[in-house]
């Protein structure tokens, strides 16, 4: 997607942009000379050419000669935009090169949740996955601790004879 991106920016501003300049720039040419036409009309018989026909060549060249001045500015920020779009598909690059998916235990994907090449935010989850070596361990528990403990509570299991957690899992029923 940030290359296609990249791909369209690039279209617009080597291509489109450029012809919308020229095209403003011509008709600005156009109207310029229409101007200088009708103002040596003008001095040349005033009586041949009017002053609203002159007025309006006039406004004719100054509005192409803002439009030529708005082409080239849509034509900057055109730029701009094939440079963002370009920084943006390179952070895209390094990311996907920095992109590593961790499972916090041993299981099999039983679904996948994004399809290969899509996006997602960090800490987005992308797959289900299953344990597929369990251990169920029943305990039996006084009424009061019963109470403080809830289905998905973490439960670390150790042996008498050692002080560390051997296994971590989580309380089922």
């Amino acid at each position: 997607m940030a290359q296609a991106q990249v791909d369209v920016a690039l279209v617009n501003f080597e291509k489109i942009l450029p012809a919308k300049l020229s095209e403003a720039q011509a008709r600005n040419d156009r109207a310029t000379k229409e101007y200088d036409r009708n103002l040596l009309i003008r001095r040349q018989s005033p009586g041949a050419l009017s002053e609203r026909e002159l007025f309006n060549s006039q406004a004719e060249r100054d509005a192409t000669a803002a439009a030529v001045m708005q082409a080239e500015a849509v034509r900057i920020s055109g730029e701009a935009e094939l440079k963002s779009a370009e920084a943006t598909r390179n952070q895209a690059k390094l990311d996907l090169d920095n992109t590593t998916l961790y499972a916090p235990f041993r299981g099999e994907v039983t679904d996948v949740l994004v399809q290969a090449g899509g996006y997602v935010q960090a800490g987005t989850p992308v797959a289900h996955l299953v344990s597929m070596d369990p251990i169920k361990i029943r305990v039996s528990v006084s009424a009061e601790t019963n109470r403080r403990i809830n289905r998905g509570d973490p439960v670390g299991l150790t042996i008498p004879d050692r002080e560390d957690v051997v296994v971590v899992g989580n309380v089922y029923q």
